[in-house]
């Protein structure tokens, strides 16, 4: 049996992760336990699961199991102890595709630094930088959006600006308003603001009808 301590994290990963996938995944893990597998190379450097890892770590534990491939075998991970079709197996399943879903936040310096901007593109990975103009609305306070339906403006499109990721993810998760996500937003002093949501004005008058 291994140890986590002889894994070597990747210093390049691409993903800086959340504070609010952090969170979940802490839960996650406490709650049910490690669930899908982490990935690592031939040294032993972890190329997917440098998250995991470090929070499993950061829990205390330690014990891993490494099964050598070559990539022409699926590695299935069998949990004798859960069975999908109960509350405590459906609930381990949305865990494990939530947590998934709200800790990716791509580090684009180091992306760009590592990759050709031609494979960024063919995996649909974009830096976009939005630049805030006339024709843009910035709503600055999450609990300012429903009202901001009943404003007489005509911009066509709504930046929100987010205090934190648990604040965005509930935007996101709650509301479900189809959105345009960017990882860089640069005002006119040219600050750049961590996190914010672009979407269409109708989109808005649609879902608080």
């Amino acid at each position: 049996m291994s140890k986590i301590t002889d894994l070597k994290f990747d210093d390049k990963n691409f993903n800086k992760g959340t504070e609010y996938g952090k969170s979940l995944m802490e839960k996650s893990l406490s709650k049910f336990g490690a669930g899908r597998s982490i990935l690592i190379d031939k040294n032993d450097k972890i190329i997917a699961g440098n998250k995991t890892a470090e929070n499993f770590a950061e829990l205390g534990l330690e014990n891993i199991k490494i099964i050598e491939s070559d990539g022409k075998t699926l590695v299935a991970v069998k949990r004798n102890d859960i069975d999908l079709d109960t509350p405590e197996g459906r609930e381990f399943a949305l865990a494990d595709n939530q947590t998934a879903k709200v800790n990716i936040d791509f580090d684009f310096e180091e992306l760009e630094s590592e990759l050709e901007v031609n494979v960024l593109e063919d995996w649909g990975v974009r830096n976009d930088i939005i630049e805030v103009d006339d024709e843009m609305m910035v709503v600055s306070d999450y609990d300012e959006i429903p009202k901001a339906k009943e404003l007489d403006f005509s911009d066509k499109y709504i930046i929100v600006r987010f205090k934190n990721d648990e604040e965005y993810n509930k935007f996101v998760t709650e509301l479900n308003i189809p959105v345009e996500i960017s990882p860089n937003f640069k005002n006119e002093s040219n600050a750049e603001i961590e996190r914010k949501v672009i979407f269409d004005y109708e989109d808005l008058h649609t879902k608080f009808k």
